[in-house]
């Protein structure tokens, strides 16, 4: 049972995964109420109280706007996947292109110090590490 901590809190720290706890917890506490208030047959009275207006039609639109909503965020989670991927591949360029330099630093005949606007040591190479 201890085990499976770690691993549990591993996949909770995706931001993913939260998010559809969340969703499912927001759903079960809209069908809560809905079962509780009765909003459905309260919606139907009013549809039917206010026959003139055509309000059918408001249900209608709101069926499609969540339906709309659920492939907005489809296609949303699609696109920060694709975001992740790029930054990951950019992060794997970036830190080889680091250890290419600082091989190029530490293989070089002379010793090499670098500071910063403070005068401090911000690089040093081993071959300065050596002589000193």
């Amino acid at each position: 049972m201890l085990q499976r901590v770690p691993k549990f809190l591993r996949v909770w720290r995706r931001r993913s995964v939260r998010d559809a706890v969340a969703i499912v917890g927001l759903c079960f506490v809209t069908y809560i109420a809905a079962a509780a208030f009765d909003i459905f047959g309260h919606t139907y009275e009013i549809i039917k109280r206010y026959e003139a207006y055509e309000l059918e039609e408001v249900i209608v639109v709101a069926f499609v706007l969540g339906f709309l909503m659920v492939i907005y965020a489809l296609r949303r989670v699609q696109e920060l996947k694709l975001e992740i991927r790029k930054r990951r591949q950019a992060e794997g360029k970036t830190s080889d292109q680091a250890l290419l330099l600082t091989t190029a630093i530490n293989n070089m005949s002379q010793g090499l110090l670098m500071f910063d606007s403070d005068e401090r040591l911000v690089v040093c190479n081993e071959r300065y590490r050596q002589n000193v």
